[in-house]
């Protein structure tokens, strides 16, 4: 068994089950889910508080995050000194966001970002976000559906205000060719690349995601 430490963050409004399908041979797998955020949190503040839920010496920990995961999982390797960051379908600056979520704050749109306004309008969207079988679109409504409005909002308020934390633990990039929310165009090198690999690859295309993260350690 590795002396590794695993721990995968989810991305905005999901949970531990967008990872479900990840298989690392030789390697536990932990889980960080989103905690309650209290009123105005800074982001780096609640990094702190979920980095409290880590119990392996950090040294030995590897940070898996996918999309705003990954954000936080760079928020939290500025808190403890992880070994690693390993990114899916993520950003590593405010230069790799999309116009449309840096608009996000300045509009205001964030207040209304809530879990009936999600689902409701899901249909119309999640085809093109990558979300292609029926399977995926169950298990998103299922996650979103169990997130807090107070969630989503403080979430989406912060990745729309990110730029990012500067240097800390080495970090592993991987991305999709077609992901549609974070544009792999945006995205700089160094990044491994996954032909055909939408926004949801971590669900949908286990076996290279894999291949990839196993090649980082």
């Amino acid at each position: 068994m590795s002396d590794l430490a695993i721990y995968t963050i989810p991305g905005l409004g999901f949970d531990q089950r967008i990872f479900s399908k990840l298989n690392l041979p030789g390697h536990d797998l932990h889980h960080l889910n989103w905690i309650k955020p209290r009123s105005n949190e800074p982001i780096h503040i609640y990094a702190a508080r979920l980095a409290e839920k880590i119990s392996h010496p950090p040294e030995h920990c590897i940070l898996v995050g996918h999309s705003f995961g990954g954000i936080m999982a760079q928020e939290i390797a500025a808190v403890l000194p992880v070994k690693k960051i390993i990114l899916i379908s993520s950003i590593k600056s405010g230069k790799e966001k999309p116009l449309n979520f840096r608009s996000v704050a300045t509009l205001g749109l964030h207040k209304w970002f809530t879990k009936r306004m999600t689902l409701n309008t899901f249909r119309y969207w999640g085809k093109y976000f990558g979300y292609g079988t029926d399977e995926l679109q169950q298990l998103f409504r299922d996650m979103v559906a169990g997130q807090s409005d107070e969630y989503l909002k403080w979430a989406l308020y912060q990745l729309s205000i990110w730029e990012g934390v500067g240097q800390q633990a080495e970090i592993g990039h991987i991305h999709g060719e077609m992901d549609k929310t974070f544009p792999v165009k945006l995205i700089k090198e160094p990044v491994l690349k996954v032909e055909n690999g939408t926004h949801m690859m971590v669900f949908n295309k286990p076996a290279v995601i894999n291949e990839l993260i196993l090649s980082q350690f």
